[in-house]
């Protein structure tokens, strides 16, 4: 464990909730996942203990934290599906949109999680966060790095319907302070959502992206909201020449 890490981490029991929560309407091997902010493992571990994960693709820069997350998988015998890179995530994702073919254990990535830094204990001192107010990446970067990995190439050439209900979904999470603004997060998810002209003319909403915001407690105190996002994408299905 690194000295940051101790306040960094996720708390296993709610590290474990996260990842049944993203990866249960999956099949057994369906999801490939990406933690963009992987720290020491904490996320990534229960990602991979989970029966429905074939991969996770851990990135950090920090090499002493990336050494600490493959000891933590060794220890809980996930090593076998886990992928670490050290690399920041904006620029993976920038990598992955230019190469557009599979690498490096991505096999169709359809899941992304991102626990980014928050800037320290500062957001405690705020009624309402201003999430743009995260050290030193505001959410909006976050948002976006996200948005961009789930439509990137590899993903949208993916044959994804891995999920029982044999949707094409992507599936996003976000770990961010208790406190944080949910009006504001709102504002994301409708920019997922345009509007678009009817026949008649009347711009309408497209049922597109949903969200969920979850605030997670731990003996009785408060920690943290994880902002669950579905992303529909639409990928060609083999043999279907439409």
């Amino acid at each position: 464990m690194t000295p940051s890490s101790w306040y960094e981490v996720t708390p296993e029991a709610i590290a474990a909730k996260i990842a049944e929560k993203m990866l249960a309407p999956f099949q057994v091997g369906g999801a490939v996942v990406l933690d963009a902010f992987c720290g020491i493992g904490g996320n990534t571990i229960q990602f991979a203990l989970r029966p429905e994960c074939k991969r996770v693709i851990a990135l950090d820069t920090d090499p002493n934290a990336i050494w600490c997350a493959r000891r933590n998988c060794e220890r809980y015998g996930v090593e076998g599906k886990v992928v670490f890179l050290e690399i920041s995530f904006f620029e993976w994702v920038e990598r992955e949109r230019e190469l557009g073919t599979g690498s490096e254990g991505r096999e169709g990535m359809n899941v992304v999680f991102c626990s980014p830094p928050w800037g320290g204990p500062g957001y405690r001192s705020w009624e309402v966060f201003d999430v743009e107010k995260m050290k030193p990446y505001g959410f909006e970067v976050v948002w976006d790095g996200a948005i961009k990995a789930l439509k990137s190439p590899r993903t949208s050439t993916t044959k994804m319907n891995t999920l029982r209900t044999n949707t094409n979904i992507a599936k996003a999470a976000f770990f961010i302070p208790r406190t944080s603004d949910l009006n504001q997060l709102a504002g994301y998810i409708h920019k997922l959502n345009p509007a678009v002209s009817s026949e008649k003319g009347k711009k309408e909403k497209v049922l597109g992206a949903t969200a969920e915001a979850i605030h997670y407690m731990l003996s009785g105190k408060s920690k943290a909201i994880c902002l669950y996002v579905d992303v529909p994408i639409m990928t060609p299905v083999a043999g279907d020449s439409r």
